[in-house]
C-alpha cells in the first residue's frame, strides 16, 4: 500500500510540473494576444473620425448681401462685422475669384500679381489693408477688427481654429513687409471694442512679403483655451497686422472653429475590458492548475 502511494506521488510530481509549465505557456500566449488587441483598439481610436461642428458661419465669405467683389460694408458678408467703418469701406474688400490682382482694380484696390485666383477653400475671400490711412513709416498695431459672434462655447474649453492666409502689396507702393493675423477668442472683440477683454489671443505665422511680391495661401492652425469666466457666448476676432505702412494687404479665407474633442472613451473601455479579461484568465488558469495537481496526487479539492 505504501509502495502504491509513493509510486502515485512520484508520478504526480512530474505531471504537476508539466501541467504548470503548460498553463504558464498558455497564459503568456493569451497575454500576448491581449496586448495585440490593446494596440488594435488604440489604433482604432486614433483612426476613428471625430466629427465636430464648425462654430463659425460663412467662414468662406460666400454668403453676402451684395455680390462680390466689393468693399466689406458694401458686400456685407453674412455673420461678420467690422469695427472701423473707414477701413472696411475703403480698404477692406471681399474679393471674388481672380479679382485680387485684376485690372482695372476694384476701387484702385488690388495687389501686384500674379496672385492666386482663390484660396484652397475656393470662392470668395477677404483682404484688408493692415495699415490703411496711417501714412508712411511704422504701422500702428491693431487698427481694425473683423469679427463674428460665437455661441455654444464652454467655459474652460479648448478650441482649434484653422484658416487660410496670404499677403500682397497694394499696387503703386513699394517696400517689403512682414504680415500676420492677430486672432482672439473671448468675451468681446479686441480692437475698438472697449476694455475688459477676457479670453485667449494667438498669432498666425509671419508672412515675409517682398516689395511688389505675393505670399501664396497657406493654412494656419491655432489652439485656444477659454478662461473659466468666459460664458457660452463669445467673439472670434481677426486683426490684420504688419510692420510697415507701404501698404500691406492681408488675406483671409476658409475659417473653421471647432471644439477640441475630449479623449474618446473607446480606448479606456477597451483597456479596462482587456485588463479584466487578463485577471479572469489568470484566475481560471490558476484554478485549473490546482485542480490538475490535486487530481494527480489523489487529494480531493
Amino acid at each position: 500500500m505504501k509502495s502504491q502511494i509513493a509510486d502515485r506521488h512520484t508520478h504526480a510530481v512530474p505531471s504537476a510540473v508539466n501541467q504548470s509549465l503548460a498553463i504558464n505557456s498558455a497564459l503568456r500566449k493569451a497575454l500576448r494576444v491581449m496586448a495585440v488587441i490593446s494596440l488594435f483598439v488604440f489604433a482604432l481610436n486614433l483612426a476613428a473620425p471625430k466629427a465636430q461642428a464648425n462654430l463659425i458661419s460663412n467662414g468662406g465669405f460666400e454668403s453676402t448681401s451684395s455680390p462680390a467683389p466689393g468693399s466689406f460694408l458694401t458686400v456685407q458678408p453674412t455673420g461678420w462685422q467690422c469695427t472701423n467703418s473707414v477701413v472696411c469701406n475703403e480698404a477692406g474688400e471681399v474679393f471674388s475669384p481672380g479679382t485680387a490682382d485684376g485690372m482695372p482694380c476694384l476701387l484702385n484696390y488690388c495687389v501686384y500679381g500674379p496672385f492666386p485666383a482663390t484660396s484652397p477653400a475656393g470662392g470668395n475671400f477677404l483682404g484688408v489693408d493692415a495699415c490703411y490711412n496711417q501714412g508712411s513709416g511704422a504701422c500702428r498695431a491693431g487698427y481694425v477688427t473683423i469679427y463674428q459672434n460665437v455661441s455654444g462655447l464652454k467655459p474652460g474649453g479648448t478650441y482649434s481654429l484653422t484658416f487660410y492666409q496670404a499677403a500682397g502689396q497694394w499696387r503703386g507702393y513699394s517696400g517689403p513687409t512682414n504680415d500676420q493675423w492677430e486672432v482672439a477668442l473671448g468675451n468681446i472683440c479686441i480692437v475698438n471694442c472697449g476694455s475688459g477683454f477676457v479670453g485667449d489671443i494667438q498669432y498666425s505665422q509671419i508672412m515675409n512679403d517682398a516689395s511688389h511680391g505675393v505670399v501664396p495661401w497657406e493654412q494656419v492652425t491655432l489652439n485656444f483655451t477659454l478662461p473659466s469666466n468666459v460664458g457660452p457666448d463669445g467673439v472670434l476676432s481677426f486683426v490684420p497686422r504688419s510692420d510697415v505702412s507701404v501698404p500691406p494687404i492681408v488675406f483671409l479665407d476658409g475659417i473653421d472653429l471647432e471644439e477640441t474633442p475630449e479623449p474618446a472613451t473607446l480606448l479606456t473601455f477597451g483597456s479596462s475590458l482587456i485588463g479584466l479579461s487578463a485577471v479572469g484568465l489568470r484566475r481560471h488558469l490558476t484554478r485549473s492548475k490546482v485542480a490538475s495537481v490535486s487530481n494527480d496526487t489523489g487529494i480531493a479539492s
